[in-house]
């Protein structure tokens, strides 16, 4: 019998049970995919990430991958966050770097990171703007809502920033939070559209320190997650590229989370850079717990 240690850990807080959980197992070159997947299982989190050591003269300062209770995914944020708390409590980082390069499917990201605050930015993949949904009565179907209650002077556009969302303008916190995740018919959309899932927002808060507050809808068993990092980078490249060009940066401060009683703040960055519009998404996290799987 073998021994793995782990920790979980509270992306996008600072704050004991609020977050999005994932769990992290470093020093992991020695696991099969087979092994990391059954892992994943075992958590039955949104995400478990496995970290491994670079290799001498690696390009890269670690390799990270991703596991669902399911499938491996190319590109996860919020685990990306909990990894680099992870090493950092481990020693394993060295926060007085300002950046870090981490290999994932999706190619290598860079990290700034903020030794003093504890916060770390993760690099999302370009994102890539596909065409407008001009059924917004379907759209509204497949969420339990009307046609109404999708803002109707902001599109409802499918954005790629490494898994694919369905950015969708609600009107108010009230329909957001009434919004329904029909799984079936939202797979059915998603699909047919060539998305993964949906971030559903409105410009309306419960904090007025936040700019937004959003919702990752997932055709997906299991609860809603409470804090999409990608979903986020999505959404900030969607702004970005709504708002024009009279902005040559955004930030976006996000309240997510609140419907499943575990509140996340996610920051992202949107910038103009030269081969394109370039997106950072990122927080800090709080380990909440650590421990040994048995093998």
């Amino acid at each position: 019998m073998g021994e793995l240690s782990f920790s979980v850990v509270n992306s996008f807080t600072n704050n004991a049970f609020e977050g999005n959980p994932a769990a992290v197992i470093l020093n992991a070159n020695t696991l099969n995919d087979e092994m990391m997947l059954r892992v994943a299982r075992q958590f039955n989190l949104v995400e478990t990430v496995f970290v491994l050591n670079a290799y001498t003269n690696a390009d890269f300062d670690f390799e990270l991958r991703y596991f669902t209770p399911t499938e491996e995914v190319s590109l996860a944020i919020h685990p990306t966050v909990a990894a680099l708390v992870a090493l950092s409590t481990s020693g394993q980082l060295d926060t007085c770097k300002t950046e870090c390069t981490l290999k994932t499917k999706s190619g290598n990201r860079h990290v700034n990171i903020n030794g003093v605050d504890g916060t770390f930015f993760i690099e999302s993949v370009s994102p890539i703007f596909h065409p407008m949904i001009s059924n917004r009565f379907t759209v509204a179907h497949v969420f339990g809502l009307e046609e109404k209650d999708i803002l109707s002077d902001y599109p409802i556009l499918p954005v790629d920033t490494g898994l694919g969302h369905l950015i969708v303008p609600v009107v108010s916190l009230d329909v957001l939070m009434k919004a329904k995740r029909n799984i079936i018919s939202l797979q059915q959309l998603c699909s047919k559209i060539g998305v993964k899932e949906a971030q559903l927002f409105t410009f309306n808060v419960y904090n007025n320190k936040y700019d937004v507050h959003t919702r990752n809808i997932c055709p997906r068993e299991g609860i809603e997650d409470p804090g999409c990092g990608v979903g986020n980078a999505a959404l900030g490249a969607y702004l970005f590229h709504i708002l024009g060009n009279s902005k040559n940066e955004l930030v976006i401060q996000a309240e997510q989370g609140v419907i499943n009683s575990m509140p996340c703040i996610i920051e992202t960055q949107v910038y103009q850079g030269k081969n394109g519009i370039r997106v950072k998404v990122g927080g800090t996290g709080k380990t909440m717990m650590t421990g040994t799987i048995l093998i």
